[in-house]
């Protein structure tokens, strides 16, 4: 069985002399990839907005795709190598002193949707989880998420009848507001 030819050259060959000899840069998987999605692109285009076409060619199209592709890997690839990698840190959960509850409350806010949530972690002086609570809050500044979830862990220590309890929060703004009041 013969290979697929081009122009009397074998396909690979022909691809490889017309459109990937740019400095080494494109591997011809990466290339026939790029190739794929952009006739796929090119195809929908034509059948969903009434056979409009992009224009240029194709295959260029794609060269430039991959040649970009293959330079932005390998600038991040110099750029990890510059990373600094740091030790692992084992980050544990001092336990309470006994008789005392421990509860710990975070907040998040998307910078995307401006929603935020709060989530609360309750353990008891051996460090076992007691209870957890995530919520919902909304739009909402971060500040104001970290006070919604302060206060929902504060309502749910007074649900638990925990009068003896630490309460942690990651907040430095939300403590100096407390601490001004």
């Amino acid at each position: 069985m013969g290979s697929a030819m081009v122009g009397g050259k074998r396909v690979a060959v022909w691809l490889h002399k017309s459109f990937l000899d740019v400095r080494k840069w494109v591997r011809v998987g990466q290339f026939f990839g790029t190739l794929c999605w952009c006739l796929w692109k090119q195809c929908n285009i034509m059948v969903f907005n009434s056979g409009s076409n992009v224009g240029g060619c194709i295959v260029e199209q794609a060269r430039r795709l991959s040649v970009g592709n293959s330079r932005s890997i390998l600038e991040l690839c110099a750029i990890k190598q510059r990373l600094v990698l740091k030790e692992p840190q084992v980050i544990a959960w001092p336990k309470s002193s006994a008789g005392r509850v421990k509860m710990n409350t975070d907040s998040a806010r998307s910078l995307h949707s401006d929603g935020a949530a709060a989530g609360n972690v309750v353990r008891d002086h051996q460090g076992h989880w007691l209870a957890r609570f995530i919520c919902n809050i909304g739009l909402c500044s971060i500040l104001e998420a970290e006070v919604w979830g302060l206060h929902d862990e504060l309502v749910h220590a007074w649900e638990m009848v925990a009068w003896r309890f630490i309460l942690e929060l990651d907040s430095k703004a939300v403590i100096q507001v407390l601490g001004d009041c």
